[in-house]
Order: structure tokens, then sequence, then C-alpha cells
């Protein structure tokens, strides 16, 4: 019987394949092996480090952590910038988490200083929290930089929350941000202002309105949607966040009007410890109280207390 001769030449063919992908398979796990020991030996130290469920002892003028209202963070951050390259502490101003946020962490033994943007109510203060402003800043009546408004009147601001009033003078549509009840500019406002929580209520009540829930949600939406119309009080200036301010009664929300009274919507921003400020709590908040630390407050267009009032 007539056999077909058996062709080699296709097996042969696929031999250097072969062989090239076992030396690949080679290299490649080498590598792996490499970059793993790499990765393990260039962790960050806090990563490698076992989580306890009790808080770590911290040495007094070690790492300082601070945290709560947002209205605070932008100058806080500011503040402990400046003062950790000149002092034997290391402050931390970590996110927004609410005045009310800062002192439940404070209780905790979470963090060392809270910031709060409300003062201390009654029972607060009978447990032993001490509040010390650093500085006062005007809660801004914000719009988006395409409304051509330069001013506004309290009436008018009520009419244009409420509803009653819906365009700005070109015509076009206002659209209005509230942040939640309860936000600190916006209980400013309503204390200076009799008809503005009625309005609000009014907004709120029709949910047709945008509710943010954070200083920095704010500021992103007040620049972002035309016709913009809100309320903005944590130190940043709006020209560089990317919406403009808006004139009271004809009175420009700045530092000099702030201090001289004139400027109606005024915020205290304070810190707030267990007790007395002690060890590195005591040595950041009398920097920021320092000439030094008033003086980049007002670059800012924050009014630093008076003397007689620290404490």
């Amino acid at each position: 019987m007539y056999r077909f001769p058996v062709r080699e030449g296709p097996r042969r063919h696929w031999l250097p394949w072969l062989a090239a992908l076992a030396v690949l398979v080679c290299i490649v796990g080498w590598a792996v092996l490499d970059v793993r020991d790499v990765g393990e030996d260039s962790r960050p130290a806090f990563l490698n480090t076992q989580v306890r469920a009790e808080a770590p002892e911290r040495p007094d003028g070690a790492h300082l952590h601070i945290a709560g209202s947002g209205s605070c963070v932008p100058l806080a951050r500011m503040l402990a910038g400046a003062a950790m390259p000149q002092l034997d502490i290391s402050p931390e101003v970590h996110a927004s988490i609410g005045s009310g946020g800062g002192l439940r962490a404070l209780r905790d033994g979470a963090i060392d200083v809270a910031l709060v943007s409300r003062p201390l109510r009654e029972d607060e203060r009978l447990e032993g929290l001490v509040y010390t402003p650093f500085a006062r800043i005007p809660v801004v009546v914000a719009a988006g930089l395409d409304v051509p408004d330069r001013s506004v009147t309290i009436r008018r601001l009520e009419a244009l929350f409420g509803g009653a009033e819906d365009r700005w003078d070109n015509g076009e549509k206002v659209v209005v941000l509230l942040r939640e009840a309860g936000d600190s500019s916006h209980r400013v406002v309503d204390a200076a202002a009799p008809g503005f929580v009625e309005a609000t209520d009014r907004s709120r009540g029709r949910g047709s309105v945008r509710v943010l829930y954070h200083d920095g949600a704010m500021q992103v939406a007040l620049a972002n949607t035309p016709g913009a119309l809100g309320l903005h009080g944590n130190g940043v200036d709006p020209s560089l966040a990317g919406f403009r301010s808006l004139a009271v009664e004809g009175v420009e929300p700045t530092g000099t009007n702030v201090e001289s009274g004139r400027y109606p919507f005024v915020k205290e921003l304070a810190f707030v410890t267990v007790n007395a400020p002690a060890g590195g709590a005591k040595t950041f908040i009398d920097f920021a109280l320092s000439p030094e630390g008033r003086a980049l407050l007002r670059v800012r267009g924050a009014v630093p207390p008076a003397p007689k009032e620290e404490g």
C-alpha cells in the first residue's frame, strides 16, 4: 500500500516561536518578582502599620489633626502651610466634615482642633469645649460671571431666593442654588434679613431649586451654572473661583467693610479645643493669632479678631 510521506516542515517552523515564548515567560516572571519586591519596599510607612482600635498616642509638637467646617478649611490650610516651616509641629487640615462633625471628632479624640463657623451652644461650653475665634469673613452673595447685575438690595435678594423674581436685569433666568437647611452662611443671612428664611423655605418646598451640601460643590456650581445665584462664605476670592460677588445695598463684601460693620452678612470662624489650648494645638493657634498670622488673614480678605477677643 502506498504511504504518503510525512511532512516535517511546519512542525520545525514552530520550534523557534516556542523557544522565544519560553524566554519571554522567564523574563516576565523575573520582572513580576522584581517589581513585587520593589513595591513592598516602597510602600508608605502608614500602609505597613497595623491599625489599632484605640487612638494612637501622639507626642506634643508632632502631627496635629485639624478638621471641621468647610468655611474654615481654606484659611486654616493657609495658616498651616505658613506655620509648618517655622514651628515644631506638622498641622494637617482635613477635608470638610462640618462644624458638628468637627466637634464630634474632637470629643472622640480623633482630632486635636475642631474648626467651626457657628458659636458653641451652652451645652457644648458646659462640656469644657473652648472657642477661640480667629477670623471674620463676609458671606458673599454670589452670581455667575455671565450675570450683569453688580448689586442687590436685601428686599430683592429675598424676592430672588423665594421665586417672586426670577430674572436678572438682562432678562436671563435666575438659577437659585441653596445650601442645606442650617448651613452657616444661610444662618448669617437669616439673622440679618428676616424675610430670607421664609423665602428659602418656599423655594425648598417647591423642590425646583438645586441644593448643595458642601462649600466646594457650591463653588463649582456657581462657576459653571449660567444665571447662578447663591451664598458663599469660606474666604475664597470669588474672582479666582470663577464667579462674582454682588454688593449688598451698595456695600462690597470686603475686609474693610466687614471690619467697619458696613457689610451686613458676616461669619465668624473659630478653633475649638477640649479645655484651654495646649501643646501643639496651642502652638498653632498662637501662630494664627500672631502678627504674621493676622497679616496672612488680611491678605485673604479676612478680618482677625481684636486682641481683646482672643480666647
